[in-house]
Formats: C-alpha cells, sequence, structure tokens
C-alpha cells in the first residue's frame, strides 16, 4: 500500500511541477564587429581573412587619431590552417594605410613599437587608404598583391533577440531590434517578470552607446542611451503589447536616476509618473 501511495506521490509532484511550467526571459546579441576578405595572394593562392576590430590603442599615446589593434586570422583555402594575425587599422588622413598586419614569430608573446609596428614576424599584410587589396611581403622577402573581395562588411549594428523559455526550452523568440527600432542595442537585462491573468509580464533593460564608433573619444563619446522597456505576451506567446522609454541619455541629456517601473509589480508596465 505503501509502495503504491509513494508512488501516486511522485506521479502528482512531476505532473504538478510541468503544469506550473518554470517560464523565464533569455536573450542573444549578435554582433557583426568583423569583416570577412575572400581573395588570393597573387592570383596563385586562394585565402580567406577574418579580423575584430578593437578598441584598444596600439600605443600609449591614445587619441582619436592613434591606430587601433586589430586580431585576427588569415588561411589558404587547400591547406584549412588558421594564422594569427594581429596589428593595426586607421582611418585618420595622418595615416599612411589603413591596415597593418602581422603574422608573429610568436603568436603569444609580441609587442607594439611606438609606430605600431612588431619586430618580430614571419609575413605582413599593408592595405593601401582607400583600397580594398594588400600587399603582402614576407620579412626581408619579396612582395606580391593580394586581391580581395569581402564576404562579410564590418557593421556597428547588432541583432537583439528575447527567447520565451519554459523549462528552460525556447518557445519562441522575439527580435527586439525590430520591435524596438533600435539597431545598436548591446546589452539586456531582465529587470522584472510576473504571470497575471493569463498573460506574461516582463520589465527589460537594454542600452547601447550614444555614438558607436566613438571609442570614447568626441561628444557623449563615453555616453550610454538607456532604455526601459515592458512587453505584455499572451497565452499563445505572442507579443500583446510593447512599451518603451528612453531614460537616460547623454545625447538628450536626460540624467533621470529614478527607474520608471515597479519591480514587485512588473503588470503596471512603465511608470513615467508619480
Amino acid at each position: 500500500m505503501r509502495q503504491v501511495i509513494t508512488i501516486f506521490l511522485i506521479i502528482f509532484i512531476s505532473a504538478h511541477s510541468f503544469a506550473q511550467g518554470k517560464w523565464s526571459i533569455d536573450h542573444e546579441i549578435i554582433f557583426d564587429r568583423y569583416i570577412v576578405y575572400e581573395g588570393a595572394i597573387d592570383e596563385k593562392y586562394p585565402i580567406i581573412m577574418r579580423l575584430e576590430e578593437s578598441s584598444e590603442a596600439c600605443t600609449n599615446m591614445a587619441s582619436k587619431w592613434t591606430p587601433r589593434l586589430v586580431y585576427g586570422w588569415y588561411m589558404y583555402k587547400k591547406i584549412g590552417k588558421k594564422i594569427p594575425l594581429v596589428g593595426s587599422v586607421c582611418y585618420t588622413d595622418q595615416c599612411e594605410s589603413s591596415k597593418e598586419l602581422f603574422v608573429p614569430s610568436d603568436p603569444i608573446n609580441y609587442s607594439f613599437t611606438d609606430k605600431c609596428q612588431i619586430n618580430e614576424f614571419k609575413e605582413q599584410f599593408i592595405q593601401q587608404k582607400g583600397d580594398q587589396d594588400f600587399l603582402w611581403k614576407q620579412k626581408d622577402g619579396d612582395t606580391y598583391p593580394v586581391k580581395m573581395n569581402i564576404k562579410h562588411e564590418f557593421s556597428w549594428k547588432t541583432t537583439a533577440i528575447l527567447k520565451f523559455q519554459i523549462n528552460d526550452l525556447t518557445i519562441s523568440e522575439i527580435n527586439l531590434t525590430q520591435l524596438s527600432k533600435n539597431d545598436y542595442i548591446e546589452r539586456i537585462k531582465t529587470i522584472s517578470q510576473k504571470r497575471a491573468s493569463g498573460k506574461f509580464h516582463i520589465l527589460i533593460q537594454y542600452s547601447h552607446q550614444s555614438n558607436p564608433g566613438s571609442y570614447g573619444h568626441g561628444s557623449c563619446g563615453a555616453g550610454l542611451e538607456e532604455y526601459a522597456a515592458h512587453l505584455t505576451i499572451n497565452e499563445s506567446f505572442e507579443i500583446e503589447s510593447f512599451d518603451k522609454l528612453l531614460y537616460r541619455s547623454c545625447i538628450n541629456n536626460i540624467f533621470e536616476i529614478k527607474a520608471p517601473y515597479d519591480v514587485e509589480k512588473p503588470e503596471l508596465g512603465l511608470i513615467t509618473k508619480e
């Protein structure tokens, strides 16, 4: 009899737990801050190159004109082995070239000179101003042209996705980029969530740089644009309503500290007045 009661309780508790369903909101942000080239060295050796630009300066004398570090790799298509690259990128008129890339002699231990050069390197790629192609040369060796096509453009835009999950399984995805009409979302934080009257209420914060690509320089270069948003999702896991509010902004001189929501009562939505 006890065994029957125990089995019944296990089944009841399991069914009850599943029926309750633990739900949550997760998120994903897709960044396109990299560039992919495809081409050939000396029109004979097909290669692929992938580069990511950094906000770090290549010297200690950092300013908005200082070249920034670039990391990446290239590989010969026939070999398929990635060869590490490191170098600098510069878009100002003060620089002679747009990109200078090196294959370091030691890919772990290397250092830059005051002119953003690496002394100990095996190979070098140089991209001249306004040019898509490169020059390739071995250290103290011959130089060859490298014809390149861009296969993936570098972009400051992002794609922000919200994921409605039940028991850690994604039931539906919400494109926050399209919903908010904001192409530069960099951070998302779930503030509060609650199920009330059969509907799901979610409060989130999202933000981005005031001036994407400024690298901390210029007006509001280090500023942020911060939004609060309220979503209502119905029982079919579809968006029923969406409201947003820019409540902190360097560009618009909004420095309100009080958050426009009640964490305990997300069903109230955004609160814009006392």
